[in-house]
């Protein structure tokens, strides 16, 4: 599909020829892979593995533990109060679908059913196993594409997609968008290069559809590729040999996405992964400002903010990131060093704040930056286009808000992966020795340091924070005023019974069916109990004030519980 006539299209390359390939030893492609897999492992295990980074994952683990506990492949999370809350108002687990008679929180099924054998096994630490395997596809993955693109060896490539690049993030987390990004780049190296046959044809076929089944924005970027090897390729050598396979991948792709729609339908009666990108489609024509402003922080944001001045310091880094690569690449001193202290001052700023989220694609994989340019080579134009042409549609279909927790923009992260690659390729080209190329791994490295101690501290403290809440007395109900931290508890689902009550409506339902269901004692956990909205306290009709502690850690100090106690 890639073999897009590199030669008739590319501009006369004046470069020296890179030196021959070394001998490929599979041992020590089975070395590389176990250190990398140790790097992760070890990271897993500074943290805690019963936490994450977002409360998404949090979500899918609280689904995985019911399962597996319940020794079904059923992956509805039930709802204790569903008699005196039918339409799940106060549902623990926010933004939990009530489909037929279950309550699912679960997105893709696939990783679910995977998931529940490892949980069995080792509990929340096992299940990093998924997601520590689509990483290692996608360093893979980026591998073979930069081979294909002339890279010696592709090793570099395989570790700044693999260690220093948002997919390490995401390696720690039960979810999934490593698995998603790691499959799409297997595709896409699968189907580059010689004629496609039959046989590969089809692993591209499975592996792009289980992609798109997995996150369905990588549908789009595999359609932006399709289409740009079509727009850059010499069509004569396109439809003698490219043809037959790719007609083999899209139908193998879209009999894969039919079997998750035929699964979902099977299990829940209804297809969750089509109800969501419906929705998704519904919405696309509006929030048109919300939208622009998201896209703004997944393509540029390096503060974890959504004002305007925050975004606008990502702008300038980004700026200051594209200025030193265009420096480096034709020698203007003058604009490498006034793109350096835009990116030192950028980055400065975000380190100034402590340790937390970056949530733009650029800043938190800068390397991509020196991909942003016309490629020679017709299959690395292809790359370059999938992975910007895509954005557009990816930021018109994406949910919207909530955008700033995140790490790396996990809507764009196809973006910059294929950008890494793209610029090892590059910077390996231009000599590994340069300035320039040190400076940008560097850079990668350090950013990429940054989000994994942040993961670690965060996943830490949320625990810490969580265990205090549930230390409290098995038949205590826990009522929480924070939307999200339900879903942040999903590894102690069960433990408790939990209601999540963020607005003052929700109070007053909370204390109607707390009293309905005859519940002598709840803890009500509220953030800023010490000078903020709950001082005084909310007044719970039936319930009086007994007691008070704090139970936050690190970033939610200032988070306690207060226990109240039925009126005689």
């Amino acid at each position: 599909m890639l073999d897009v006539g590199a030669e008739a299209n590319a501009a006369p390359d004046t470069r020296p020829p890179a030196p021959p390939p070394r001998p490929r030893s599979r041992w020590s492609t089975v070395a590389k892979v176990l250190i990398l897999v140790l790097v992760y492992a070890a990271l897993a295990a500074a943290g805690d593995t019963r936490a994450a980074s977002g409360s998404d994952a949090g979500g899918k683990v609280a689904t995985v533990r019911t399962m597996a506990e319940n020794g079904a492949l059923d992956p509805d999370v039930g709802y204790w109060a569903e008699q005196a809350d039918p339409d799940g108002d106060l549902h623990p687990l926010t933004k939990t679908d009530r489909i037929g008679d279950r309550w699912v929180q679960v997105t893709t099924l696939p990783m679910a059913f995977l998931a529940v054998p490892l949980w069995q096994i080792g509990g929340p630490a096992a299940l990093l196993a998924l997601p520590m395997a689509g990483a290692v596809a996608a360093a893979l993955g980026a591998r073979a594409i930069a081979r294909r693109l002339g890279a010696r060896t592709g090793w570099p490539a395989f570790w700044m997609v693999g260690a220093a690049s948002p997919i390490g993030f995401y390696a720690l987390d039960f979810w999934e968008h490593a698995p998603a990004v790691g499959l799409a780049l297997v595709a896409i190296a699968l189907v580059m290069g010689d004629q496609l046959r039959p046989g590969r044809a089809v692993l591209a076929g499975l592996s792009g559809g289980l992609a798109a089944a997995l996150r369905p924005e990588i549908a789009i970027y595999l359609v932006v590729l399709a289409l740009a090897s079509v727009l850059v390729a010499d069509r004569r050598s396109v439809l003698r040999r490219q043809v037959p396979g790719a007609v083999v991948v899209a139908v193998v792709a879209g009999a894969t996405l039919g079997a998750n729609q035929v699964l979902e339908r099977i299990v829940l009666g209804g297809g969750v992964q089509t109800a969501r990108v419906g929705s998704q489609v519904d919405r696309a024509g509006g929030d048109l400002v919300d939208r622009a402003r998201d896209a703004v922080v997944t393509t540029f944001g390096v503060l974890a903010s959504a004002q305007p001045t925050a975004l606008a310091i990502g702008a300038l880094l980004v700026a200051g990131l594209v200025a030193v690569a265009s420096g480096v690449r034709n020698g203007d001193r003058r604009g490498t060093a006034l793109g350096g202290a835009l990116v030192g001052i950028g980055y400065a700023m975000r380190a100034a704040t402590g340790l937390g989220f970056v949530p733009g694609t650029l800043p938190a994989a800068p390397m991509g930056v020196v991909a942003l340019h016309r490629q020679r080579d017709g299959r690395a134009r292809v790359l370059l286009i999938a992975a910007t042409a895509s954005l557009p549609l990816v930021w018109l279909f994406q949910w919207t808000g909530s955008l700033v927790p995140q790490w790396g923009g996990r809507y764009t992260l196809l973006t910059g992966a294929l950008l890494v690659v793209l610029a090892t390729v590059e910077l390996e080209q231009r000599g590994w020795r340069s300035a320039g190329a040190r400076a940008f791994v560097g850079l990668s490295v350090a950013v990429a340091a940054f989000g994994l101690l942040w993961h670690i501290q965060r996943t830490n403290e949320i625990s810490a924070t969580i265990e205090a809440i549930e230390s409290a007395p098995a038949d205590v109900v826990i009522v929480s005023t924070l939307d999200h931290l339900g879903r942040e508890a999903g590894a102690w689902y069960g433990d408790h019974r939990w209601l999540t009550a963020a607005t003052p409506t929700d109070l007053e339902l909370a204390a109607t069916v707390l009293v309905d269901l005859d519940v002598d004692r709840f803890d009500l956990v509220v953030a800023e109990a010490g000078d903020g909205p709950f001082n005084p306290p909310p007044g719970m009709g039936g319930y009086e004030l007994v007691g008070r502690r704090p139970v936050g850690v690190g970033f939610a100090s200032g988070w306690a519980v207060l226990t109240y106690q039925a009126q005689p």
